[in-house]
C-alpha cells in the first residue's frame, strides 16, 4: 500500500467487506518507485492473498522489470494494465460492479466492464490538468488528460472526494453524462490517535524542545514546500525558537535543501525523509502546527491525519483543504503561494496556543462526524446500487 489512493482503497474495501460485500482488488505487487533489490530479480507475475476478507490480486508489469520514472510513465502504465487484464480472468463471474480509481487503470477497467456487461464506477482522486494549474504542458500530460476523459466518458457513476474535485471535472471535461457523487476521504481514528507512546520516536527525528512546524508529504512542486520555506525565513526573525521539520521524499528534495541554504535557514530546517507510521504519528502529534501549503490538493489526506492526532492545522485555501479547515474555527488558512500571509498565520498560531488548541479539538470532532470509513463505505456502496439500477434500464456497450 502506498500513496493516498492506496490508503483510500485499502480502508474502503476493508469496510465494504465488513458490511457484507464480496470485494476483489487488482493492484500492484510492489511500489514501482522502489528499485528492485537484486539484479535480475524476477517477481511473481500474479499472486493472490486475502486481507481481512478482501481478495487481493497483485500483479507485476511484464518484463523487462523497470523502476517507474517520469520518462517511462506511459509505457510502464501500459505494461501494468496488460498484467491486470491478464489477472482479471481469475475474478469471480458473479462480480456485479467494476470500480476504477484514476486513469492509471482506466483502460483495463473499461474493458472489464464492457466485456462482462457491468456498470463502471470511477473515483477520480486528481486530474493532470489540475496538477498543472489548468495547463497540459507536455505530450505526456495531454495523453493522460485524454485517458482521463475516456475513463469518465465510459463511466456509469463518478465519485470525487471533494466538491472542489467535482467542480474540476466539470470545468476540464465536457460532455460526459455520468452523475457525480461527492464522498469525502476518511480516517481511522483507532490508528491515527492522540495518545501515542513518545518512546517510538527514534533518533532519526531529533527531539525538538522548541516550536516544531511540520510538513509531511511528497516533495513535489505542487505541494508548495518552497512557499513554506520562504515563510519560515521571515518567521525565524520573530520566533528564533521555531524549527521546521520536513518529512517526505520526492523529486524536489535537492532543490528545497538548496533553497533553505540560500535563504540562510538551513540550521532551522530538518529534512528527515520518509518516516514509518509510528515515527510520523509522534512527529505530527508533537508539532506546534502541521502546515499543508499545497498549490494543488484535491483533498489532502495529511490534513485528516494531523487533525486526528490533535495537531493544529494551517492549510492553503485550495482544493478540498478548505472544505475541512474553516479559518479560525478548525484551523487556519492562507492564500496558496502567499508566503507573507503564511508567515503571519504561523506567527498568530504560535502566539495564541489556547485558541490554537480549541481549533484542534473542533477539527477532531469534524473527523468523528463526517470522515469515518464505515459511513464512506456505505455511501460508496449506494453509488454501486445507482449504477446497477441505471445499467438495468440502459444497455451497456455490447450488451444483448
Amino acid at each position: 500500500m502506498f500513496g493516498g489512493l492506496g490508503q483510500h482503497v485499502y480502508a474502503l474495501t476493508q469496510q465494504q467487506v465488513a458490511q457484507g460485500l464480496t470485494v476483489s482488488v487488482i493492484t500492484l505487487a510492489r511500489d514501482p518507485r522502489v528499485p528492485l533489490t537484486d539484479e535480475g530479480e524476477q517477481p511473481t507475475p500474479v499472486s493472490v492473498t486475502y486481507s481481512n476478507g478482501v481478495r487481493v490480486i497483485r500483479v507485476q508489469p511484464a518484463p523487462p522489470f523497470q523502476q517507474l520514472n517520469s520518462h517511462n510513465l506511459l509505457t510502464w502504465v501500459n505494461s501494468m494494465q496488460q498484467a491486470m487484464d491478464a489477472a482479471r480472468t481469475s475474478l469471480d463471474e458473479t462480480c456485479e460492479v467494476v470500480h476504477a480509481h484514476d486513469w492509471l487503470v482506466g483502460e483495463v477497467a473499461q474493458q472489464a466492464a464492457t466485456e462482462a456487461n457491468l456498470p463502471l464506477v470511477t473515483t477520480m482522486h486528481a486530474t493532470e490538468q489540475g496538477r498543472h494549474q489548468g495547463w497540459l504542458p507536455t505530450d505526456t500530460s495531454r495523453e493522460i488528460h485524454h485517458r482521463e476523459y475516456s475513463l469518465l466518458s465510459a463511466s456509469n457513476e463518478v465519485i470525487t472526494c471533494s466538491k472542489h474535485m467535482r467542480n474540476e471535472l466539470l470545468r476540464y471535461f465536457a460532455n460526459f453524462t455520468a452523475p457525480i457523487s461527492v464522498i469525502p476521504n476518511g480516517i481511522d481514528l483507532s490508528v491515527w490517535r492522540t495518545s501515542v507512546d513518545n518512546s517510538t520516536l527514534s533518533n532519526f527525528v531529533p527531539r525538538i524542545n522548541t516550536q516544531p512546524v511540520v510538513f509531511c508529504g511528497r516533495l513535489e512542486w505542487e505541494k508548495g514546500i518552497h512557499t513554506l520555506l520562504d515563510a519560515f525565513c521571515s518567521l525565524a526573525r520573530t520566533h528564533p525558537d521555531a524549527r521546521l521539520v520536513v518529512a517526505g521524499q520526492g523529486s524536489q528534495q535537492s532543490f528545497l535543501v538548496e533553497r533553505a541554504a540560500a535563504l540562510g535557514i538551513e540550521s532551522f530546517v530538518n529534512f528527515v525523509g520518509w518516516l514509518p507510521l509510528e515515527q510520523l504519528t509522534v512527529l505530527m502529534r508533537e508539532a506546534a502546527c502541521v502546515v499543508v501549503p499545497s498549490l494543488y490538493e484535491p483533498f489532502g489526506v495529511v490534513a485528516l491525519e494531523a487533525a486526528a492526532l490533535g495537531a493544529p492545522l494551517i492549510v492553503s485555501d485550495t482544493g478540498g483543504l478548505i472544505e475541512l479547515v474553516k479559518d479560525g474555527a478548525t484551523g487556519r488558512t492562507f492564500a496558496a503561494g502567499d508566503d507573507a500571509q503564511l508567515c503571519r498565520v504561523l506567527q498568530e498560531t504560535l502566539d495564541d496556543p489556547a485558541h490554537t488548541q480549541q481549533m484542534s479539538r473542533a477539527a477532531h470532532e469534524q473527523l468523528r462526524l463526517h470522515h469515518q470509513w464505515a459511513d464512506i463505505a456505505s455511501s460508496t456502496t449506494a453509488v454501486y446500487g445507482h449504477g446497477l439500477a441505471n445499467a438495468s434500464r440502459i444497455a451497456l456497450p455490447g450488451a444483448t
